[in-house]
């Protein structure tokens, strides 16, 4: 069953692409009705698996243009020295257009140089490495991997890598090595005392645990992490921790309290004008209205969602989400009133319930 849960996580775009990543959550929701346990543990797979992957497609664009612009400031440093290699300038304008070959070359010269060098280059080693797994996240699953697990032997005190690593493990399914790697993380964050680092940490740990289908886990970890985030007054990392807890609500079928969580998450994403967040949080409203059979809301909430991902220009987002319109009969309305929240308008539910 394990070896079947991990296909699922794997292979989710193969076997449910067809529906989008919207679509999907509505999908997979559905199925939570089924009386098989099995069916149930394929079901939280694929919607932890859903909640992973749309992130990355929602932060990805963002995401790849400053690992971009670190990677420039980068090589734009090494040209200045005498023993830069050759080739940078045409890495640069390469790197302008979106192709990354030609500087993750550079970086791995630089890399096996530094290795050479020995422990006193070690640093700017490890940075390299980095940056070869910057380069490669949204493209290279194999080659980030390995540039970030080489980073870490070089530099085992650096958050982020250990980060990525973990969340690039969760890509593939390997979910034991992820746990791991994100316990490494929090040692790390209380280690040196860093509340920030320790909140992500949780919050990944509370992904892992969702994607396992250990949902009271998967709560106790977005909780710790929503407590942090909100001693720490980032406004960010608690929305994102209310979106997964209201994922962790929604996939188990209790509905009032995901609205409120992603309703929640709404409102602070709406108070820091984040559109992408906002996109996100619409298009879980909609899928929880749906599986109420409260279709005019649901078609509301996900022509918002729609509009938001266009005003972004994430055009094939929003023919995702146009198309689970379609299929659910919404048309191409504009949305109401009651699917359209104002910010402090809003009233949540009544019950209160951080790549």
């Amino acid at each position: 069953m394990d070896d079947l849960v991990q296909f699922v996580i794997v292979n989710w775009k193969v076997l449910f692409g067809a529906v989008g990543t919207v679509g999907l959550g509505v999908a997979v929701g559905a199925f939570l009705s089924w009386p098989s346990s099995d069916r149930r543990l394929i079901v939280k797979a694929a919607l932890g698996a859903l909640h992973t992957a749309y992130y990355e497609e929602l932060h990805g664009k963002d995401d790849q243009i400053q690992e971009r612009r670190k990677a420039i400031e980068a090589l734009e440093k090494q040209m200045r020295k005498p023993e830069a290699p050759p080739g940078i300038d045409a890495a640069l304008k390469q790197l302008a257009q979106g192709e990354t070959g030609s500087a993750e070359a550079i970086f791995e010269q630089v890399l096996e140089r530094k290795k050479a060098e020995g422990e006193d280059a070690y640093e700017e080693a490890a940075a390299a490495a980095r940056h070869i797994g910057e380069l490669t996240y949204f493209h290279d699953t194999k080659k980030a991997r390995s540039a970030y697990a080489e980073a870490l032997k070089l530099d085992p005190e650096d958050p982020d890598g250990w980060n990525r690593l973990g969340l690039l493990c969760a890509r593939v399914g390997n979910l034991d090595e992820a746990i791991t790697t994100f316990e490494r993380l929090l040692e790390l964050g209380n280690n040196v005392g860093d509340k920030r680092v320790i909140a992500m940490a949780y919050g990944n740990l509370g992904n892992v645990y969702e994607t396992r289908g250990e949902l009271a886990k998967a709560e106790e970890h977005h909780r710790k992490s929503l407590a942090l985030n909100e001693e720490l007054g980032r406004k960010e990392g608690m929305a994102n921790q209310y979106g997964n807890l209201g994922n962790v609500y929604f996939t188990r079928g209790e509905l009032e309290k995901a609205e409120e969580h992603f309703l929640k998450s709404l409102a602070l994403n709406e108070e820091l004008g984040r559109k992408e967040g906002m996109a996100s949080d619409y298009g879980n409203l909609g899928n929880v209205y749906k599986m109420r059979g409260e279709l005019a809301k649901a078609c509301a909430a996900w022509a918002t969602s729609r509009r938001l991902f266009e005003e972004l220009g994430a055009e094939d987002r929003a023919e995702k989400v146009q198309k689970l319109m379609d299929e659910a009969g919404c048309g191409r309305e504009k949305p109401g009133r009651e699917g359209e929240r104002k910010t402090g308008k809003a009233k949540l539910p009544s019950k209160s319930a951080e790549g």
